[in-house]
């Protein structure tokens, strides 16, 4: 996602460029072969009615020796999110939402700001509107993306995110909706949660497999021993006509 004035960045790079030719048409001409398009193809993205592609600005800025990040000459508005967070490892959940607070804080502050949201799946701010949608998503990428021990094993409940979490997303929910932009949504946007809503059931039924099995189901802080004792134990008091019945748990002992 980029979040900046729009087309400042494009204008300022054709500024640089034409810094290199000292007629617009030869400019034209170099681009025309640097990128094989037409010169209609050109103009258009001269005057910002079509964007450049990653692809051609870095094919022109290293044929024409233009810097993209130079701090001196870029657009000192210009300011990007960093998201989803590859960098630095998140700890828990209200940690990662406290560092997007604090970004969208900043980015929140350009003027006329514009955000462009492409993603493959539904925007995470329609999300805030939906509580148990929003803590289902934050536990799928707990266990999936920043690998949380705490969740493993754990079936989905909404009790298991901090509350404080659902805080932050209410300041920021209306103040992503007042901000103009587009949300480019594909074909299949609803496919991913729809995936991980069935990968979650596929987890439950894992567990509830082993459960019936007696196989170790490692909690954190919780032996495995103890783990099967409680399952056991939980499996084997049955109850006939309202009444609780004794089941042998293991040679030589009795259930409670």
């Amino acid at each position: 996602m980029n979040a900046y004035p729009s087309e400042t960045f494009q204008n300022w790079f054709f500024k640089q460029l034409e810094q290199k030719f000292d007629k617009r048409g030869k400019m034209v001409y170099a681009i025309c072969n640097s990128l094989n398009l037409g010169r209609d193809a050109i103009y258009r993205r001269l005057r910002g009615d079509t964007a450049l592609t990653a692809e051609e600005m870095l094919t022109l800025a290293r044929e024409f020796d233009i810097q993209l990040n130079n701090p001196e000459t870029c657009p000192n508005s210009r300011q990007q999110i960093d998201y989803p967070n590859g960098v630095n490892q998140v700890n828990n959940e209200l940690e990662y939402y406290q560092q997007l607070e604090e970004q969208y804080t900043e980015v929140l502050q350009l003027k006329g700001l514009e955000i462009d949201y492409a993603s493959p799946e539904l925007p995470f701010y329609y999300e805030f509107s939906t509580p148990t949608l929003l803590a289902f998503k934050t536990y799928i990428y707990g266990l999936t993306s920043w690998n949380f021990n705490k969740w493993r094993e754990v079936t989905f409940r909404p009790e298991l995110i901090d509350p404080k979490m659902f805080e932050i997303t209410d300041r920021l929910m209306p103040l992503l909706f007042n901000v103009p932009g587009r949300d480019l949504w594909s074909v299949g946007i609803l496919d991913v949660t729809l995936r991980q809503i069935e990968h979650a059931v596929d987890m439950l039924h894992h567990i509830f497999d082993r459960a019936r099995r007696g196989g170790p189901i490692e909690r954190p802080g919780v032996g495995n021993e103890d783990v099967r004792r409680s399952r056991i134990d939980h499996q084997t008091h049955g109850t006939h006509g309202g009444k609780q019945e004794k089941v042998p748990t293991r040679a030589g002992s009795q259930g409670k």
